[in-house]
């Protein structure tokens, strides 16, 4: 949805709305302790930052997404176009 409206950055606050989603689809999301959501957080984040869909860990910038060609041409032949689209969507 970023990429969609053009927002920069990642915040706290998308990782919330996320876990209120992931609430919504298994409720024992809500029990988890703020600990754990902190850590569970802060991995994706890392993640984010290592395969390169964000500058770094604080910022949380989002990058433009560079897909390699062979994933381009597996999804353009397996009629893959939405997921193709999502993935190419810049601002």
């Amino acid at each position: 949805p970023h990429w969609q409206v053009f927002k920069k950055h990642i915040s706290c606050k998308d990782w919330q709305d996320y876990l209120e989603i992931c609430t919504q689809i298994d409720p024992k999301v809500d029990k988890w302790k703020e600990t754990t959501r902190n850590k569970l957080r802060q991995v994706v984040f890392r993640i984010l930052a290592e395969s390169k869909y964000i500058d770094n860990t604080r910022s949380r910038k989002l990058l433009p997404v560079s897909l390699v060609p062979q994933i381009r041409t597996y999804l353009l032949n397996n009629s893959e176009d939405y997921v193709l689209k999502c993935m190419e969507i810049t601002p």
